[in-house]
């Protein structure tokens, strides 16, 4: 679908030396991405414009660190330094020191990843999203009334 961003992408990290770090798998199916996610030592999501995206909580809830821009409800959902890094948007400087902390140090890798899981367990639980939910309709039903 996407042959020639792919090629592109493949060729800048080749150039880079860096093609035997990155797998482009294609489309998997939906069952295989928790394995794949928590395969990753470290997920990126580096939009410059992004509304609530998924990909930052299923990486958290697998128990990965994530590096981030500050688009959309990012910034309020990771815990910059605790859960992973949010980074200014478009400044791939702090996204390369991000990566190097994460990528040379497992240890603060793996306490980010349990961090953030923590936190998607605690705050993102079908209960509590239920409960904001109900709660936002009942207020919205009291403004009309």
């Amino acid at each position: 679908k996407d042959d020639s961003f792919r090629r592109k992408l493949q060729g800048t990290l080749r150039n880079a030396g860096l093609e035997d770090r990155v797998l482009f798998l294609g489309k998997q199916p939906y069952k295989k991405i928790p394995a794949l996610i928590r395969a990753m030592s470290v997920v990126t999501a580096l939009s410059r414009s992004e509304g609530f995206g998924l990909t930052v909580l299923e990486a958290m809830a697998s128990g990965v660190p994530v590096v981030t821009s500050e688009a959309g409800a990012w910034k309020d959902i990771v815990r910059h330094g605790t859960d992973g890094f949010v980074c200014p948007t478009g400044e791939a400087k702090e996204v390369s020191i991000a990566l190097s902390k994460l990528l040379k140090d497992q240890d603060l890798a793996e306490r980010m990843g349990c961090s953030g899981r923590e936190r998607i367990l605690s705050c993102y639980t079908i209960e509590r999203e239920a409960e904001m939910l109900t709660d936002h309709l009942l207020s919205l039903r009291q403004m009309n009334h």
